[in-house]
């Protein structure tokens, strides 16, 4: 009897067994084709450009030509003041059902600001990026700032503030753009202490009216099948189909020596004179010149001494720890290069003194070949491996597409920085270093020598 209740379920097990091993030796599946980068511009003049990864899960951008740099004397600060307001009611949501809305979908909302963009990003599930996308058109398209929701960001704005106090390389840095800039790309991306809570509804919707068009957007997917995109930026996106804000030019000037004496044992500063814009011919030579003297450590607590200029001429100076890297940051139409530097207060003179001699000896032709072909292995592998993170992928993708309309691959670049000789590189190192410098410090300053003292 229990022989006849066991056969079938035998002969079940067997049929199971002999699917699996079928199963398991079955021809794996096709790949999927490899996707290229598609653009398209919509009739309103919004760029839409995508890059289908395959992934379950899509990230889309929205970059808007609205940085810091469109800010003027009486609205300084509105930028940073946007980016906190970005998860406040709108005309068709409340903060609260914006951000329990996002939540509820499984997705992410985030937005952040340079001195030429602000930033709108979605994270989310492929089969969730229309209602997501949703409440991103609404924070751009339909926001209504209410004055006690305005009131309320005061206080991060001021966490913002205090936490750049506390890092004075980024101190250093706004310090260094103002005084090579004055205004443009010399506005902060935070707002000055005078501005906190001066900055009104009527203020941040006059300049959402004013940057916020469609001539001034790019949405940009990763994950995303194009044609899906194309019609959610139709379909969603109500703004203005005005031309761009306009764009004062960027002028450097130079000449300045801007000093803030903070007492204490740490003293920061950068020297720079005016770099390349994105669209020089001399930006990959000066990617290629910043790997030379020092972009910073490729081995976890290295010294980098082994590969750093910058690093090995300092530590030839002084036995006490320091920090020394390549200040390179460029824009659509300028840019700063020269170095920022950290180190004891008692020892700032001596570093400042040792790095800047690796430039002066760079433009007189002291570089071997062997160093400029190393420089130009570690910039391609920058390019090429930061393409490895998906956030990069969109970044790169998102930067090209709102300013040119159009896409230049890793691999092209890679094949450009191949062609950069070291002839090149000593003739743009003389263009740049012979340039106007710009200095600012932030610390104990009683040994950090003046800008005259140094060039």
């Amino acid at each position: 009897m229990a022989s006849r209740l066991l056969r079938p379920l035998s002969r079940r097990l067997q049929s199971t067994q002999a699917a699996v091993k079928e199963a398991h030796t079955a021809a794996p599946p096709a790949p999927l084709p490899k996707e290229a980068v598609k653009i398209s511009k919509l009739s309103n003049g919004m760029v839409v450009a995508s890059l289908e990864n395959n992934s379950p899960v899509s990230r889309v951008a929205l970059y808007i030509k609205a940085g810091s740099r469109y800010e003027t004397l009486q609205n300084l600060g509105v930028s940073h003041a946007l980016r906190l307001s970005a998860n406040l009611s709108t005309k068709e949501f409340s903060a609260f059902r914006l951000t329990r809305g996002v939540e509820v979908l499984g997705g992410s909302l985030e937005a952040s600001g340079s001195r030429e963009h602000m930033v709108y990003k979605v994270d989310c599930l492929r089969d969730e990026m229309q209602s997501t996308l949703g409440y991103l058109a609404s924070i751009v398209s339909a926001p209504i700032f209410k004055p006690w929701e305005v009131s309320s960001i005061e206080d991060r704005m001021a966490v913002d503030m205090a936490c750049v106090e506390k890092q004075p390389g980024i101190a250093v840095s706004e310090m260094v753009h103002a005084a090579a800039y004055r205004d443009s790309l010399g506005n902060s991306l935070y707002a000055p202490e005078v501005m906190v809570g001066k900055h009104t509804p009527g203020m941040l919707t006059e300049f959402m009216q004013q940057c916020y068009t469609s001539q001034s957007m790019a949405l940009v997917g990763l994950g995303t099948d194009h044609d899906t995109l194309v019609q959610l930026g139709e379909d969603l996106f109500s703004v203005s189909t005005g031309p761009p804000a306009d764009k004062a030019p960027a002028k450097y000037v130079g000449g300045v020596d801007s000093r803030t004496h903070i007492p204490g044992p740490i003293s920061t500063a950068a020297i720079v004179t005016e770099g390349s814009s994105l669209n020089s011919t001399d930006l990959l030579s000066l990617g290629v010149l910043q790997r030379l003297l020092g972009a910073g450590p490729y081995v976890k607590w290295g010294s980098d001494i082994a590969s750093s200029r910058l690093n090995r001429g300092v530590a030839q100076a002084t036995q006490m720890p320091f920090s020394t890297t390549c200040f390179n940051a460029n824009y659509t139409d300028s840019g700063l290069f020269g170095l920022l530097a950290t180190a004891p207060a008692e020892q700032m003179g001596t570093v400042l003194k040792a790095a800047v001699g690796q430039y002066g000896a760079i433009t007189k032709g002291d570089v071997q070949d062997a160093d400029v072909q190393r420089a130009k292995s570690q910039l391609k592998a920058a390019v090429l491996m930061s393409m490895e993170d998906s956030a990069n992928v969109l970044e790169d993708l998102a930067l090209q597409a709102v300013e040119t309309a159009a896409y230049v691959s890793p691999d092209q670049v890679a094949a450009q920085v191949d062609s950069i000789t070291t002839d090149q590189i000593v003739k743009v190192a003389k263009r740049v270093f012979n340039g106007k410098p710009t200095m600012a410090s932030l610390g104990d300053l009683s040994s950090t020598p003046h800008l005259d003292q140094l060039v």
